[in-house]
């Protein structure tokens, strides 16, 4: 697992490595461009097949950290140095490196759109415009400088986030460096994998500073090392041993998506799976799967006899306020609650009027949750981490934020599940996620992990299929049969909870 933080915590981290070792922030901007540059000769420059390099920095410390790594790689490589703004508004530290620069090489000075093309070709660039602070538009002479990057055939290498990519939100700054490479600076930030961060990073290389990363508790996970298992099954066992699931869903034209998340627990191991709809669209319902128990909500306290876990929300609709009495009593049932799809749209009207005193979990993309603010999804996304950690400090569930990147947190800890690929953007995979979580949820103790590891096996199952049917021709179905063999490595012998 890869330690992930958000940039005020970077920069904390920086400051308190100085201060523990008594040094500035000087000193600590040239012992990390020594270490980029180190690794950019080890990783991706190729002496022979590279022999020129373009520096472009900035007049920050992301800037200062670019100007290093020039001086180190001045040795072994060409290399030329432009400057992106004005020297005289230069933070003083970069200022300090840029002065020794400039008497050893010719620096180009970009101050206008044209200056661009006065640019030496190159085989490689390294972006040093921008780094972690960046928080408006790119305008002027820096909106050039990007799109010149962007057009060049050289590959670009940016430090620590591609510029005009935001380092919290991932999302960009009217324009962002199209990446072939970036060099993370001791930790992966937030932006590096959520939204359009993932398009714009390339390969991601990152590289130990020296800084400590202390108390932190958000880790984006690598499958392997993620050592959650499911139990084998028992010879003395019965289906009730696996969980029992009741999900509630389906309207008129949406009949499917409830099928999927029953189908998907079963495929993923749940004892037994039944599906209640209400007795207005009964009769509309098809025998999808014969080993689902399909029946109308006639009762709800009927329907919850038994049930272990439960899902409201698949293709459910909004059109009945009557479903607010339903989903109430889901909520004072003790058992463990998924609440997804249009489920969310009832949970937004009743959150403020239940006590929730079980484990609850809700899966929404960033436009479900953006209706919990009442705000657009574009708002949702370019601030999500302040609104997901106020919705957690108010209400005790835990959260799958759905999207390029998955997100699993409570007011403890974010997980992050970036192993998911674009064949997962497509109808009926949120649904497939909900029927994962119901049947790890019996058998993992905590429902955090239960709720990451069903993340895992969604982007895993995404994986399978893309193998055997192509990133365009996968559906949904596809997926839950995929299940099977992407579980299969998870058992191991350990006590049922």
């Amino acid at each position: 697992m890869k330690e992930i933080v958000s940039k005020e915590y970077m920069h904390a981290m920086d400051e308190k490595a100085c201060k523990d070792r008594s040094i500035n922030s000087y000193t600590l901007m040239k012992e990390a461009g020594t270490e980029l540059a180190k690794t950019l000769d080890k990783t991706v420059l190729r002496p022979g097949d590279v022999k020129t390099v373009l520096v472009v920095a900035g007049i920050g410390h992301n800037g200062g950290d670019a100007l290093v790594m020039a001086d180190y790689l001045d040795d072994r490589y060409l290399v030329s140095v432009a400057i992106c703004g004005h020297v005289d508004k230069m933070h003083p530290d970069v200022k300090a490196v840029y002065e020794r620069l400039v008497d050893k090489k010719d620096i180009h000075c970009l101050e206008e759109a044209t200056d661009c093309e006065k640019l030496p070709s190159t085989d490689v660039i390294i972006d040093g415009v921008f780094g972690l602070g960046i928080a408006r538009p790119v305008s002027g002479i820096y909106h050039s400088v990007i799109e010149w990057m962007n057009q060049s055939s050289a590959s670009v290498v940016s430090i620590d986030i591609p510029s005009g990519l935001d380092a919290n939100s991932g999302k960009i700054w009217g324009i962002s460096v199209q990446a072939d490479y970036t060099l993370v600076v001791q930790a992966l930030k937030y932006g590096h994998v959520m939204y359009q961060g993932k398009d714009n990073c390339g390969k991601i290389i990152t590289v130990d500073v020296g800084i400590p990363i202390e108390s932190n508790t958000d880790v984006c996970i690598e499958p392997h090392d993620y050592h959650q298992s499911l139990p084998l099954r028992k010879a003395y066992s019965n289906k009730y041993d696996y969980g029992s699931l009741a999900t509630f869903g389906g309207n008129i034209g949406m009949l499917g998506a409830p099928h999927l998340t029953a189908y998907a627990a079963l495929r993923a191991g749940i004892g037994l799976s039944s599906l209640y709809v209400r007795e207005s669209v009964y009769p509309n319902v098809s025998m999808l799967y014969p080993e689902i128990m399909v029946a109308p909500c006639k009762n709800v306290k009927h329907c919850l006899h038994k049930k272990s876990v439960l899902v409201f929300g698949p293709g459910l609709g909004k059109d009945d306020s009557s479903l607010l009495k339903t989903l109430q009593a889901l909520i004072h049932h003790p058992a463990p609650l998924i609440i997804d799809a249009d489920g969310l749209y009832y949970f937004n009207q009743l959150k403020d009027n239940v006590l929730i005193d079980k484990p609850i979990i809700i899966t929404p993309h960033s436009g479900e949750m953006a209706q919990f603010f009442d705000i657009t999804s574009d708002m949702f996304e370019a601030n999500w981490t302040h609104y997901l950690q106020g919705f957690l400090e108010k209400y005790p569930v835990t959260v799958l934020l759905k999207g390029p990147t998955m997100v699993i947190a409570n007011s403890k800890a974010m997980h992050f599940v970036d192993e998911a690929g674009p064949e997962l953007a497509r109808g009926g995979s949120g649904d497939v996620l909900g029927g994962i979580i119901a049947a790890f949820i019996p058998k993992v103790a905590d429902p955090f992990e239960a709720t990451t590891l069903a993340a895992l096996v969604l982007a895993k199952a995404g994986k399978h299929a893309k193998v055997l049917k192509g990133e365009e021709g996968i559906i949904a179905t596809d997926l839950i049969e995929a299940l099977p063999e992407v579980i299969k490595p998870l058992k191991v012998k350990c006590d049922m909870i």
